[in-house]
């Protein structure tokens, strides 16, 4: 039954041709009665029926064709689905024969990349510069004026000029040539 469309017609245009057909005839079967005619109504009258009967035959096999092929078409996809999951289950199985009889690969972990030691980056330092001292002008010696009220300071330093000797003269020297 799945095999081929069922052969059938479900048009419903002979089913419309005969009801066409029953009402003219059954209005002139009416027209013959009037006229009085009752042998002519009469065979006008059973062509009518016959015309009815076809036209509800025509109708129910129109109907129950529509029915064969709705059943048809479900037919077809339910087989058409049953060899999709036959065609799935056999390549899974072929499959699963191919990969039993392959040796699967080791696990290999990934290695870090080898990357270069790269020297620090060290921002380049300012030159160092020593401050400069400040400029301080000599002062002149400071004369003794005698108004010292320390004395005794005096004859130290006088006794400490003694010793230096001649290095109290040269400082004396440089002191004059220094100041303006």
């Amino acid at each position: 039954m799945v095999d081929h469309r069922p052969d059938c017609n479900t048009g419903k245009g002979g089913v419309v041709a005969d009801g066409l057909g029953a009402a003219v005839l059954g209005i002139t079967s009416l027209a013959l009665v009037a006229a009085d005619e009752g042998g002519g109504a009469a065979i006008v009258g059973l062509a009518t029926v016959g015309l009815i009967g076809s036209a509800i035959s025509g109708s129910r096999s129109a109907d129950r064709c529509r029915e064969a092929e709705t059943e048809w078409a479900g037919l077809v996809m339910d087989r058409r689905a049953e060899d999709l999951e036959r065609d799935r289950v056999i390549a899974r199985a072929e499959l699963d024969e191919d990969l039993a009889g392959a040796v699967a690969p080791p696990v290999v972990a990934p290695r870090p990349p080898v990357v270069a030691p790269r020297p620090p980056v060290v921002a380049p330092r300012p030159p160092v510069v020593a401050p400069r001292p400040p400029v301080v002008a000599p002062r002149p010696p400071v004369a003794d004026v005698g108004d010292d009220a320390d004395d005794a300071d005096d004859a130290d330093d006088a006794d400490d000029d003694a010793d230096a000797g001649d290095a109290g003269d040269r400082w004396s020297a440089f002191w004059r040539e220094v100041t303006p």
